[in-house]
């Protein structure tokens, strides 16, 4: 691929020669796939998400260096030729029976009023319509999603509009990021992470978890579970903890509304005691009912704390870095640490569960688009007559690799054998006091413009009032 550029410019001559590059390097990484397997419906997809976002990019440089806009028509022809190529191996995603009624017309769909109240609460619509809004109306709905944190993608953030009720065609919410945040979306391109194909048998057969402390210097951990076939956000929730209870009571409250699950995987961190010792006694011993070893080898709930970290908790990270270098924050001081929890708690949370509905509403596109809930909902109904213990059995052996993902992403290294305490808060408030603030405080006020500094404050300002 010939690069162009124009004479001078310095620096950002030297940006554009690399961007270039960069698109040399995709092309050619595209072209290699597709020689690899043009018929592998995950090849292809993943060569047309990454076409599209090159000439996207592309085509916002053009407005400035119009002398590659004979590269950005190679690059589009490109892609309107995979697009082709993804038409002819698409399939459906589901089939229901059909039955003749012995009248003139077509067989019928044999789908009950419970079936289809089943699959409309996963997330399935009835049918395709598109919700309509003005570009305006839609930048509308997106900006504080972007405001809040810029490191959301397209996909992310149309599955946030999703599980709002609102259904949007990808282009036009690619549209929409690039008006609201142009070089967000460029940045994000840099940074795009390129996945590797990762098997187990079915759903419910594997669920990793695991604990994330991005948080832990503020005493916030967030302790999260996910099916490892459907990729399926069974829990996710924060505490101030890291007790074996906490992790059980989270696992438990996941399994009324998921199943339980045939084997789990975790590292050997003492907060998975309850969990694995549960998992023993109703699946039983010697067959692999718990899997534990080092994090490097559960990259399934790795790879979902990379996301995590982009799409939610790098907010509250930033936050209080910023509280802390303002010293509105010491992190030494205990009522400090309780007006941080008493707020945020509720704050995290609410984002958790927002990011777990996004994440289980979004497209996969090693999975041909369909979503975790599908994905989950799906190996349901395939395996609905087996005789598994995934809904029964599914393994009659196990070995030590069952479930690695050795392509995943590695974690940062740390002692495996170090338990992670987090100390108890020393500051309390009697019952009464802790309503009254309760009357004062609302964490989950909706307020964008200082995420919560405000509420902080006003905790703070009651506690130095409060005398003990």
């Amino acid at each position: 691929m010939a690069i162009r550029t124009r004479r001078g410019g310095g620096r950002d001559n030297l940006n554009l020669v690399n961007f270039l590059s960069t698109c040399d390097g995709v092309v050619q990484d595209v072209a290699r796939l597709l020689r690899t397997d043009h018929s592998d419906v995950n090849y292809v997809d993943s060569s047309l998400l990454r076409i599209q976002t090159l000439a996207t990019n592309l085509n916002r440089v053009c407005h400035s260096h119009p002398e590659n806009t004979e590269l950005l028509r190679l690059v589009q022809s490109l892609q309107s030729d995979i697009k082709e190529v993804k038409s002819a191996s698409s399939g459906t995603a589901f089939k229901a029976s059909r039955t003749i009624q012995g009248s003139a017309g077509p067989p019928s769909y044999d789908i009950t009023r419970d079936q289809l109240e089943f699959f409309l609460e996963l997330g399935s619509s009835i049918s395709d319509a598109f919700t309509v809004l003005s570009d305006d109306e839609l930048d509308l709905l997106i900006k504080p999603m972007v405001v809040e944190n810029p490191y959301l993608g397209y996909r992310s953030v149309q599955a946030r509009l999703r599980s709002l009720g609102h259904v949007f065609q990808e282009g036009k919410v690619r549209e929409a990021l690039i008006r609201c945040d142009h070089s967000a979306v460029a940045l994000r391109w840099s940074d795009t992470i390129h996945r590797r194909k990762y098997c187990v048998a079915g759903i419910n057969s594997l669920w990793h978890i695991d604990g994330n402390h991005k948080l832990i210097r503020w005493r916030f951990v967030i302790h999260g579970g996910i099916d490892g076939f459907s990729r399926l956000i069974v829990f996710m929730g924060v505490a101030t903890n890291n007790q074996s209870s906490t992790v059980f009571d989270l696992f438990l409250n996941a399994t009324t509304t998921c199943g339980l699950p045939s084997r789990v995987r975790t590292d050997h961190g003492g907060e998975n005691v309850d969990v694995a010792n549960f998992m023993v006694l109703q699946r039983g011993p010697g067959r692999g009912s718990i899997i534990q070893g080092r994090s490097v080898h559960n990259q399934r709930i790795e790879r979902l704390w990379l996301d995590l970290y982009e799409g939610c908790t790098n907010v509250f990270y930033d936050l209080f870095t910023f509280l802390e270098a303002e010293h509105i924050l010491n992190i030494e001081n205990e009522k400090h640490i309780f007006a941080l929890h008493f707020v945020f708690i509720p704050k995290i949370q609410a984002s958790l569960q927002i990011f777990l509905n996004q994440w289980n509403s979004h497209k996969l596109s090693s999975e041909n688009g369909k979503t975790p809930n599908q994905l989950f909902l799906k190996g349901v109904l395939q395996q609905y007559h087996s005789e598994s213990s995934a809904i029964k059995d599914l393994f009659n052996e196990i070995d030590d690799d069952f479930g690695i993902d050795w392509g995943g992403p590695v974690p940062d290294t740390e002692d495996e054998n170090i338990e992670v305490t987090i100390p108890e808060t020393q500051f309390h408030l009697l019952d009464t006091r802790l309503q009254e603030l309760r009357t004062r405080v609302f964490p989950l006020l909706v307020n964008r413009n200082d995420f919560g500094i405000s509420e902080y404050l006003v905790t703070l300002d009651y506690l130095d009032h409060y005398q003990q």
